[in-house]
């Protein structure tokens, strides 16, 4: 679910507040007017970005370190807060930035398609150095019909698995690759008497999403991503086989036995209070679920004598059944060039560098914002700790990214999936009902949003 339902202060940039700037539509922008505002100066380029806070402080570093480089001035525009211009106002009105951050899915792709962008090959950047620089997944998300038009700027993954390594290291414990692996250090645990998993899933949606973050990356490991993208958009029906054997998979770890006050303790636990049970001063479990930005809450909110790799550290999702290795839920921020001018190319070449990535990387020991440059030749060495390194190489290595699935589900129904996998969680025996009761609610969702009958 979004971020922005969470409730969480500056989880990783633009992941909750880009959607909103990028999620305007493109309604206007075919009838947009040659452009009457007068030419910025020379040497200058404006950027639009939904940045706020310690997150537009680490933005900021890297584009002040843009003008130190080559004396270009640039102007930052925040997006989409207050009277701020929105990009789309922007462009049917002939008056476009230089360059925009976008986060939302397909964002790319629409203003691609309404030929807004320039693409990368006539900024310069060829589709070898940007395969030299960001993986496979990144540039799926920058590319629309083979074409790349985005420089992947700021990244995060929330396929991890967060652990205790000193209780790993008690029992000799190996650190799980896999699902079964995983299932057998959670009996391992069990059986010495000690409470696996902490979950907090409710009782309300501030916390309901975590259990939406468990299915999705069950299913993408399960069923792939393109029946992962089917589910999501509504051309897969939530009561089809595949979505049950997820759920069968999950209920594997989440039940009466290997989480923390059992199930009625998980969905009574907000989200942050679970993280304290693992990583808090009075830890209860040793093993907790969600993204990258745990280990920046247990740190900086939990537990400040906490140390990365010995008390705290984290494990990419394992692998079930041996497939989708390197395929990670999460999010990526894109930089597109709308105007074509010398400094808006000499820009974008620069953040499609590891020296901008290597900004990011350092800005996160100070600004208060743990930052994940997707750039793949930034050293894991340059990151504020060893957590960040490991999100880092994760996203480096991701062969394919998919957005959180709910945050693309119509309407209400982000809340509604939430609450079904509650009653689930909560009665498992009521899976196919709760699920046939859901997908009617999806069917009308989906029919209202395409405004089909």
């Amino acid at each position: 679910m979004s971020p922005t339902r969470w409730q969480l202060p500056q989880r990783n940039v633009a992941l909750g507040q880009a959607a909103a700037c990028a999620a305007v539509v493109l309604a206007s922008i075919g009838a947009a007017a040659p452009s009457t505002s007068a030419a910025p100066p020379a040497g200058t380029v404006e950027v639009l970005a939904p940045y706020t806070e310690s997150d537009q402080a680490t933005f900021m570093r890297v584009l002040d370190a843009f003008t130190a480089r080559t004396g270009i001035k640039v102007e930052y525009t925040r997006c989409c807060n207050g009277s701020l211009p929105r990009l789309e106002t922007r462009i049917a009105a002939g008056d476009p930035p230089d360059v925009a951050v976008l986060s939302a899915p397909g964002d790319v792709t629409r203003f691609a398609h309404a030929g807004e962008l320039v693409p990368l090959s006539s900024l310069g950047l060829t589709r070898k150095h940007m395969r030299q620089n960001f993986a496979g997944g990144e540039l799926r998300l920058a590319s629309v019909a083979g074409v790349l038009y985005a420089v992947p700027l700021k990244a995060s993954s929330k396929s991890i698995i967060w652990y205790r390594p000193d209780s790993f290291r008690r029992y000799g414990f190996s650190v799980p690759r896999n699902w079964t692996q995983l299932l057998s250090v959670t009996r391992a645990f069990k059986a010495k008497g000690i409470i696996p998993w902490s979950v907090g899933g409710g009782p309300g949606p501030d916390s309901s999403w975590t259990l939406t973050d468990w299915f999705e990356n069950i299913y993408l490991r399960t069923a792939g991503p393109t029946r992962y993208e089917r589910l999501f958009s509504g051309r897969l029906a939530f009561t089809d086989k595949s979505v049950r054997e997820a759920i069968k998979s999950m209920l594997q770890i989440i039940n009466n036995r290997f989480v923390v006050g059992g199930i009625r303790g998980a969905l009574n636990t907000n989200w942050i209070d679970a993280i304290s049970s693992v990583f808090g001063r009075k830890a209860k479990s040793q093993l907790y679920m969600e993204g990258g930005f745990v280990g920046q809450i247990a740190l900086g909110q939990l537990n400040t004598s906490l140390r990365p790799g010995v008390t705290i550290n984290s494990t990419p999702w394992p692998t079930i059944d041996g497939g989708y290795r390197n395929d990670i839920i999460g999010g990526t921020d894109l930089a597109v060039a709308i105007n074509n001018t010398a400094s808006s190319r000499q820009l974008l070449r620069y953040l499609a560098s590891a020296a901008a990535g290597d900004v990011w990387a350092a800005a996160g020991t100070t600004t208060g914002s743990w930052s994940v440059s997707p750039n793949r030749l930034v050293p894991r060495s340059g990151y504020a700790n060893k957590l960040v390194g490991n999100e880092a190489s994760q996203v480096a290595n991701a062969q394919r990214i998919e957005f959180d699935g709910s945050d693309e589900l119509p309407g209400m129904l982000a809340e509604e999936w939430a609450t079904a996998l509650q009653t689930i969680i909560g009665r498992p025996a009521a899976v196919e009902q709760t699920l046939a009761r859901f997908q009617r609610k999806a069917r009308r969702a989906f029919r209202s949003s395409t405004g089909h009958a």
